[in-house]
């Protein structure tokens, strides 16, 4: 359903992009508040890039394991809480391909954390493994439904877990977006 969804959202950002740019000619102050927002937006954007390409860190030592965040913040596990680290594609649904992901599974079966494999290789993870002396593990596929049974906490809350909320999802922010537009054209002509 996203992946129908999608496209209509990407044509009505963009007829909402061109109404906004149509009336910036009729009104300077429509201008500047959209030249504002998007400098902004890159900004942020760049910002979280650096913070994220500075501050995330993975480490072991004999004793802890331990991982720093984009804010530098750490989370740190003693290290003989840590029974097992699997290499597993999760299918996240809505026609994504499924993606990888490297799992640090506790002793009790609870995900101490998850990361993507964007800036990690196989090898850093298994030396990692290796200097805790935990065995690393292939999986097959998991999908979305069954690896939220296995790890409730591995999914971030806003990711819909069953087919209704997949369409509560996409019909609310498809009717935010057509809102949006709706109003700014009804505004637009009193500006």
């Amino acid at each position: 359903m996203l992946v129908t969804a999608g496209p209509l959202l990407a044509i009505l950002l963009l007829g909402l992009a061109l109404r906004v740019l149509s009336t910036a000619g009729r009104s300077p102050g429509v201008a500047t508040s959209l030249l504002i927002t998007i400098a902004v937006f890159f900004v942020l954007l760049g910002s979280y890039v650096i913070a994220y390409m500075r501050n995330v860190q993975l480490f072991a030592t004999r004793t802890r394991l331990g991982r720093r965040d984009y804010l530098g913040r750490r989370k740190t596990w003693p290290a003989h809480d840590l029974a097992e680290v699997r290499f597993q594609k999760i299918d996240w649904g809505g026609g994504s391909v499924p993606r990888r992901a490297y799992l640090f599974i506790g002793r009790d079966h609870r995900l101490l954390m998850r990361i993507e494999p964007n800036f990690w290789r196989d090898e850093d993870v298994r030396r990692l493994a290796g200097t805790i002396g935990v065995p690393v593990r292939e999986e097959p596929t998991q999908k979305l439904k069954d690896f939220a049974a296995e790890f409730p906490d591995g999914v971030p809350r806003w990711i819909p877990r069953s087919r209704a909320q997949l369409w509560v999802f996409t019909l609310l922010l498809v009717g935010s977006i057509l809102l949006v537009t709706v109003l700014i054209g009804i505004f637009g002509r009193v500006i």
